[in-house]
């Protein structure tokens, strides 16, 4: 009886001293804990689950995601970093699809194509993950693949957070051999392409799935055959430039 006294006591003090540090704990043997996190050092974790104090050697745990801000008076800052999502470092791979919205010119109106890509980043943390993106943009008279080295920035330390995206590169062009919107059209050259956006991250253990919104701007060189409708006697064909700028909504699934 007083063993038991004695416990509830210490679960109670202990519950005190770690108040707002409700964490979450992964294993490497894949067990999930949920808890609050009394103590994280170099050596081991502390997790109170109900009234029961559960000590783990610090090289048994694959990640942590403590909830709200650390209490660093309890928490090593630099294990726990290294440990949650946000300091994790690794390789981060991406499938996504997505909805063209916008003119193509100023003469042709709205239209809604679709897009996708697949994206291979490499996460050093949260501030810090480059990337390459390979994708395809449909278009009226023709496609687009995108080429580009990618940038993300997330703007909190939590697994599922809000953050900011960015790439650039070159856009090959592919002229559809069936193109009754604008038969004139005899050949189609690529350019860069820039991107823009901001989405929100949903994440877990082992996959995770974002929503983002953006604006993508696309050139590209189009030669027209010589018809009557340009009003010119010059035999060569005509080479006109397009800058296309459209927004972006898009889906996609983290591996």
């Amino acid at each position: 009886m007083i063993n038991r006294i004695v416990s509830i006591l210490l679960g109670c003090l202990f519950t005190l001293n770690v108040s707002g540090q409700s964490g979450k704990v992964l294993l490497k043997n894949g067990s999930v804990l949920y808890g609050h996190i009394g103590k994280l050092d170099t050596r081991e974790l502390e997790l109170l689950i109900e009234e029961e104090l559960l000590s783990l050697p610090v090289d048994m745990v694959r990640m942590v995601n403590i909830k709200k801000k650390i209490d660093v008076s309890v928490i090593d800052k630099e294990v726990y970093e290294s440990l949650s999502l946000y300091g994790k470092k690794g390789i981060e791979k991406s499938i996504q699809i997505g909805l063209l919205h916008g003119r193509e010119d100023s003469d042709a109106s709205a239209r809604e194509t679709f897009s996708g890509a697949v994206q291979v980043s490499y996460r050093f943390n949260s501030f810090v993950q480059p990337g390459i993106s390979v994708g395809y943009d449909h278009h009226d008279e023709f496609g687009i693949i995108p080429v580009l080295l990618t940038y993300k920035l997330d703007l909190s330390p939590k697994w599922s957070t809000p953050f900011l995206y960015g790439s650039a590169g070159y856009g090959f062009a592919k002229l559809f051999e069936e193109n009754d919107i604008n038969p004139g059209i005899d050949k189609v050259d690529g350019g860069l392409n820039y991107q823009l956006g901001l989405g929100y991250r949903w994440r877990s253990e082992k996959v995770g799935f974002e929503f983002a919104i953006g604006w993508k701007r696309q050139k590209v060189d189009f030669e027209y055959e010589n018809f009557d409708w340009f009003w010119t006697d010059n035999e060569n064909n005509i080479t006109l430039i397009r800058k296309i700028n459209r927004a972006e909504f898009k889906l996609g699934i983290i591996f």
